[in-house]
């Protein structure tokens, strides 16, 4: 480490001792978390978990220490991570460029009150972050920093369903998850269950802002709606088949360093292939899903990846 990354190394670490300023986990809940920064030391070696604090800990200073390097500092990123299109793994690797106290996540379980935080922030706290991302960040773009490259990743809407299904009937968290096992719902009767917004045509209803019956009345215009929406307001749009290509374009636009391998997660374990499924249920998610289909054939079809 050089001379001026020592420096800065015990400028931080030594503001964390002395001067203990408040640690703010802003789109953690739908409420702020705040306390002081001194109890991240004290508390971990009071406790048997104490390595994992302390690892934490470095692994969040030796950020901070790496973006005070304005020559390598990354640029702005918000991240509108649409359920079950690589998002987790793609967020991970995000974050791991950016300062924790810069990123606004918003709150899985509570997704609509996060955003709602976000827009209460005065402009100057709201341009502050360099890194938003989680679900329903499409609704931040407008007061979010200008400076913020806006980005998304999209999956085969067939694809996306199916493993829809199987996250959520294989993980106890998933608010779905007590209702497929309840009634023994299966993929058929998923797709077509209306159980959640995200079921049908999501990518139209999420891009275009209509509502579901909406889109049912003027589907065309609906289509033409969200992909307008897509090219003006995106900077960079991926496909799952073809994410690595969509990161190595990201990070030279982004200035991102890390290597994106190190950090694919949350993977449908058991999940069947699309070629295993019955023609059937096949035939029942594609007429449920015929709308984002069409506008993923024609994002597809336009951009060059």
């Amino acid at each position: 480490m050089s001379g001026v990354s020592w420096t800065c190394f015990f400028l931080l670490f030594g503001s964390v001792f002395i001067a203990c300023p408040p640690v703010q986990f802003s789109g953690a809940t739908s409420n702020e978390i705040s306390f002081p920064a001194s109890e991240l030391l004290i508390y971990p070696l009071n406790n048997m978990l104490g390595k994992r604090y302390i690892r934490d800990l470095t692994t969040s200073l030796c950020k901070d220490i790496f973006y005070l390097r304005k020559s390598s500092r990354p640029k702005k990123i918000l991240f509108d991570h649409l359920p079950k299109c690589a998002g987790s793994s793609l967020n991970s690797f995000l974050k791991s460029h950016f300062p924790n106290r810069l990123i606004f996540c918003t709150d899985g379980y509570h997704n609509a009150e996060s955003v709602e935080l976000f827009k209460s922030y005065p402009e100057p706290k709201r341009h502050s972050f360099a890194l938003i991302t989680g679900h329903r960040t499409n609704e931040l773009i407008s007061c979010a920093s200008p400076e913020c490259i806006k980005i998304t990743v999209l999956r085969d809407p067939v694809e996306r369903i199916i493993s829809h299904y199987y996250y959520a009937k294989s993980n106890t968290f998933h608010y779905l998850y007590d209702t497929i096992h309840k009634h023994k719902i299966s993929l058929k009767e998923y797709a077509c269950s209306g159980l959640s917004e995200e079921l049908q045509n999501w990518y139209v209803i999420h891009f275009s802002g209509l509502s579901h019956l909406d889109i049912q009345k003027q589907p065309e215009e609906a289509i033409k709606t969200a992909y307008k929406e897509i090219e003006n307001r995106y900077d960079c749009v991926g496909f799952l088949d073809k994410i690595d290509v969509f990161v190595k374009d990201l990070k030279r636009k982004a200035n991102l360093t890390k290597e994106f391998g190190n950090f694919r997660e949350n993977t449908t374990k058991g999940k069947p292939t699309v070629s295993t499924i019955p023609a059937d249920v096949i035939q029942t998610i594609e007429i449920e899903n015929k709308l984002d289909i069409a506008l993923y054939n024609m994002i597809k079809s336009r951009i060059a990846y």
